[in-house]
């Protein structure tokens, strides 16, 4: 099959195995978009949840416990939705400062 000239009549220049290929990769391009962004609602229910029932979160914790990467940025992702999240900073164990998170919880 030649290459350098177009076949006008099928897709890839007649080679279909480049056009499921290309298909392939399209869709799976959209659905790791789809997974991303489930997984980032995901993640910021799962930010909010903890922080509702009362307890604090930092970034270590929200690693371990729910494989949070980034949590400032689902932080951020809240403040800019309207949820009245709260920081400071603490002393951890091993004698560094980090942010940590947690709301206002009225009972």
């Amino acid at each position: 099959m030649n290459y350098d000239q177009p076949d006008f009549f099928t897709p890839y220049g007649g080679d279909e195995t480049a056009f499921v290929m290309q298909s392939h990769s399209t869709n799976v391009a959209e659905a790791d978009e789809a997974e991303e962004m489930h997984s980032k609602h995901t993640q910021r229910w799962l930010v909010q949840t903890h922080l509702e029932s009362g307890r604090t979160l930092t970034a270590l914790e929200a690693l371990d416990k729910y494989g949070i990467n980034r949590l400032a940025a689902r932080i951020n992702e809240l403040r800019n939705a309207g949820v009245a999240v709260q920081s400071r900073m603490v002393t951890v164990a091993s004698g560094k400062r980090v942010a940590e998170y947690y709301m206002e919880v009225r009972r």
